[in-house]
Formats: C-alpha cells, structure tokens, sequence
C-alpha cells in the first residue's frame, strides 16, 4: 500500500480518519467507510477489525504511536503459481490500528497497511514463479508502499542482491522486517513516501516493486514520478494492479509517465486469484506491468495499455 502504506495517505481514507476524529468516542470505533474505493478495499468498511485467517500472537506486540501496543497476529498467504506460502507477521486487529491513530491525531495516516491485498499477493507469486523471478534474481530491488512487505521478501526468496522495503509509516515496515525473518529473507527496510522519491535518486535500483498503489486518482501523478526517479536506466518497475478497480486511475498513471518520457510499458499480463493468465477485463484479475527504463534515446515499441 501507500509508500511512506506505502502504499501516500488514502485521500479518503484520511478524510474519514478526520471526521472519525472529530466524533466523540461511542464505544469501539470501526474503519470508516471509503465509498471511492471498491471491492476488496471496502469489505474492510464497518466489518470487524480481525481477520479469521490471522492468527493471534500471544504475547508479540508492536509498540505503536502514544505508547498504543498493537497485538501482532500470523497470517500464511498462499501463493498457487510458485507452489510456495509466505508467512506475515502483522496487527491482529486493523480496528486498534484506527484507534491508535485517531487517539494520535494522525489523522493523516490510514491503517490499510495493516493488511494483505490481491495485488501484492499476485505480484509475490510471479516473483516466485517463472513470471517475475528473472526480473529480480541478482538485481537490486526496491519494493515502494510496501505496507508488510510481501512483494519485497518474495523478491528476496527469488534471488535478489539486495531488497529495500519502503513504506512511509516505521510500523508497516517494523512489521515487515519480522515476516522476512520468518521467511528465511534478507531485506532492509527504509521510511519513504511516493511524494518525496522524486528527490531520491540515490535510491535507485535495477528492480522497483509498486502493488496496490493506484487507489487513488491523487497517486497517479506522484506514484509515476517516484518510479522514474527510483528505476536505473536499463532497470524496470514491476507494478500489480487490480484490473477492474480504479481503471481511471491507472490510465491517469499512464498519461503521467508517457509526459515524462522516463518510463515506458514493455510487457503486460493479467492473472487470475490462482495465478493462471486472465483476461484483463475478468473480475478479480491482477494486471501485471513491467514498465522499462531505456539506457538512452531511441523509440521502443510498446505495446497498448491495458
């Protein structure tokens, strides 16, 4: 989710924090409901805070934001594609996410990193399977709006030099850094927010990682910028987004790197929740985008947008 979760602040999503925040306290507060956001994103909406395919941690906990202390769960995220599994450590409860925010007054901040979502998981199953593995094995990898981490420790499993989990929020990549260790992964972990990689080059890697970051028509324009400035010359950005989601906002995120020239789209696939080549317009199909960094000038012939 949004880079620092990663992978931005949702604008929506701050905004409900705000009004949350401005409510006099009734109890257990629930996730405010997002209305520009669609399926899976709103199914967290009102629902309870925990999730049946976590599992409570007795004892772990991440101190949080006011001395909160958020409980810590396990979730094992199967991955069809690659035959594998990954194991996430991450909040047991998104509601004591919220909470802990509102209390905070950051109200600038949103819990969705705090969760695993389809893109991530599609683009950590082609990592590991023949799809994205090339891509990343050898090279230099960043994974941006990283959120837990899960692109960013398959890139590692996968053979990388080097992985970089970023994500604005220090909790989401706190959380990060224990699943790569219960995967057996070596990564490093540093706070960044889209807004501000433009003037981060000397972050620059061979392999850049974006899934679920186009939520949003305001992440078009910074997520495109970002990308140009963090991938090498010659490198690629492997980007997952869910194909019928924000539709707009991607061909938004297209026009931005095509005026900037730095980025071009060189392949694309749609898969499905199994891992198997979809069509692009199929419910719950993930796109995946490699977007190339050429080594000088010259006209590459690229294929259309999806």
């Amino acid at each position: 989710m949004r880079a620092s979760r990663a992978p931005t602040p949702a604008a929506a999503a701050a905004a409900a924090c705000r009004a949350a925040a401005a409510r006099p306290p009734r109890g257990r507060r629930q996730l405010p409901a997002l209305p520009a956001l669609p399926p899976p994103y709103n199914d967290l909406a009102g629902a309870p805070g925990t999730d049946p395919a976590i599992t409570l941690l007795p004892g772990e906990a991440l101190e949080g934001l006011g001395g909160a202390s958020l409980a810590l769960g396990e979730q094992t995220v199967d991955l069809p594609a690659s035959a594998r599994a990954l194991t996430l450590i991450l909040p047991a409860d998104i509601d004591a996410v919220l909470d802990m925010y509102v209390d905070a007054g950051a109200s600038h901040l949103d819990p969705y990193w705090a969760r695993v979502w389809p893109a991530g998981v599609a683009l950590a199953d082609a990592l590991l399977a023949s799809r994205g593995g090339a891509a990343a094995a050898g090279a230099t990898v960043l994974d941006l709006g990283a959120g837990v981490g899960i692109a960013g420790i398959a890139a590692a499993l996968a053979g990388a030099a080097s992985v970089t989990v970023t994500d604005r929020d220090p909790l989401a990549l706190a959380c990060a850094r224990r699943s790569a260790a219960a995967n057996g992964a070596s990564i490093a972990t540093a706070t960044l927010d889209w807004d501000d990689a433009p003037s981060l080059a000397s972050a620059a890697a061979d392999v850049v990682l974006a899934a679920d970051v186009l939520y949003e028509a305001a992440a078009a324009a910074p997520v495109a910028a970002a990308l140009a400035a963090l991938v090498r010359p010659g490198g690629v950005a492997l980007v997952a987004d869910p194909a019928t989601r924000a539709p707009a906002v991607r061909a938004a995120f297209a026009a931005e790197l095509a005026r900037g020239g730095r980025l071009v789209l060189e392949s694309w696939t749609a898969v499905d929740a199994e891992g198997g080549v979809a069509a692009a317009g199929a419910p719950g199909a993930t796109l995946l985008l490699t977007l190339r960094a050429p080594m000088g000038a010259g006209t590459l012939s690229t294929p259309r947008w999806p």
